[in-house]
């Protein structure tokens, strides 16, 4: 079982008071190292030398230490210390020259692509020095000239697991996974999703801890429709590094797609926590509490996002919606026309202020508004509906007639478009 490292220093410590044995602490020290507490083994070390910095045993200690963490020139920095002091030691001094010349015919043996000789060489060190973590950092260096990813980060995780803070061999795992990740990224961008699956599992395998691969994992998941798978593997992103506010509001997007409105909102709002500035998802916030019929709420949000980006032309157009729904005609107008003056190719908005246009009886600027939206898409049957009752609200029954007549083939407008047909064919039905 293994304590906690500062518990550890301290009984240490206070045995080394009462007792002044420095060859105890020593030993102290060295089961430290054996449970794998290098940096707490230095200091107790170092205790050792500020009772006596003539004690040579100590400087063996942290120079065996730096040989775990992988620094050979500061390993031998310390040896060479010890034996100045004391020539009983210098054979730790040979073995570590010894380790650093194979070390570098290693090296050349890469130079000159002979990987599987390089391989022998430090596997040669290892057979000796099983704790040695820069060796598997070199090996893991020979796999990936070879372009054996697997190899490679199998070598560096093991460098790793023997030091932790092993900065070259982190870097190199690193490497791969961002690697992969950057395939996944350029799969997914030309289509190919499986490519982009495979891609970002495998940088998930080199890095359980590759948060944004998850993510990537998690968005892919939820443009197919799998909004549990998606939210299972934007948690685990989310779990990993809690500060990424995009994961927060992807998961909120995957809630709000299963009509999940309060688990939502409480994402939405996890995001907004991390960054407050996030306009998006208070423009999202404003969505969902429009759908609740909070509006006060809702126009709060998305005044609020409009704010944060002045040029947030879907924020205007939530805005416009939520002023529409309460009937305040004008206020729906002024940020309709903000929408379009960022955005003018919104059909939807069009549609919109034309239909306010309408309830307040101004249908020249309704039939213009109705008119731009069926020029921008045709098929929609709202823009041809509205267009009819600008037209019959001026008066022009037979046109009127025309674009009720185009709304109809819409079949999300067939009902009402039909209505207002049968209203002009039969007026007298319609009369109370």
């Amino acid at each position: 079982m293994k304590y906690n490292k500062s518990i550890i220093i301290f009984l240490i410590f206070i045995k080394f008071v009462f007792s002044q044995d420095i060859e105890e602490l020593f030993e102290k020290g060295e089961v430290l190292v054996n449970e794998g507490y290098i940096d707490s083994s230095d200091k107790i070390f170092n205790m050792c030398l500020e009772l006596d910095n003539s004690f040579a045993p100590a400087y063996i200690g942290i120079s065996k230490n730096w040989l775990i963490r992988g620094d050979l020139k500061k390993a031998n920095e310390l040896a060479t210390k010890a034996v100045q002091i004391d020539e009983d030691f210098r054979s730790w001094w040979n073995e570590l020259n010894e380790i650093n010349n194979k070390i570098q015919s290693g090296r050349q043996s890469d130079k000159l692509k002979n990987f599987d000789e390089a391989i022998t060489i430090y596997e040669s060190i290892i057979k000796k020095y099983p704790n040695c973590s820069e060796v598997y950092f070199y090996m893991g260096h020979s796999r990936y000239k070879q372009k054996d990813m697997a190899a490679a980060a199998a070598y560096w995780k093991k460098s790793i697991e023997i030091y932790p803070n092993h900065s070259k061999s982190k870097k190199g795992l690193g490497n791969i996974t961002k690697k992969y990740f950057r395939n996944g990224n350029a799969a997914y961008k030309r289509g190919d999703v499986d490519g982009a699956i495979q891609n970002y599992e495998k940088a998930i395998d080199f890095d359980p801890s590759y948060y944004l691969a998850y993510f990537q994992l998690g968005v892919i998941e939820k443009k197919s429709g799998n909004h549990s798978k998606a939210i299972d593997y934007l948690k685990q992103a989310a779990q990993i590094e809690p500060k990424y506010e995009k994961t927060w509001y992807t998961i909120a997007t995957a809630y709000e797609s299963e009509s999940n409105l309060d688990s939502a909102i409480a994402n939405y709002s996890k995001a907004i926590f991390i960054n407050p500035d996030y306009h998006k998802a208070h423009g999202q916030l404003g969505s969902i509490y429009t759908l609740k019929k909070e509006y006060d709420l809702a126009e709060e949000s998305l005044k609020t996002s409009v704010g944060i980006e002045p040029s947030y032309a879907i924020g205007y157009y939530k805005l416009g919606l939520v002023y529409h729904e309460l009937n305040r005609l004008d206020s729906a107008i002024q940020s309709y026309k903000s929408s379009l003056e960022i955005d003018s190719k919104n059909f939807d908005v069009w549609f919109k202020i034309a239909s306010v246009y309408n309830l307040k009886n101004n249908f020249s600027d309704g039939a213009l508004a109705a008119k731009k939206a069926t020029e921008l898409k045709r098929t929609f049957g709202g823009g041809w509906y509205e267009y009819g009752i600008s037209e019959l609200g001026k008066g022009n029954k037979t046109r009127a007639k025309k674009y009720f007549e185009t709304a109809r083939k819409d079949r999300k407008w067939r009902k009402l478009a039909e209505l207002e047909i049968d209203k002009l064919n039969n007026p007298v039905k319609y009369q109370k």
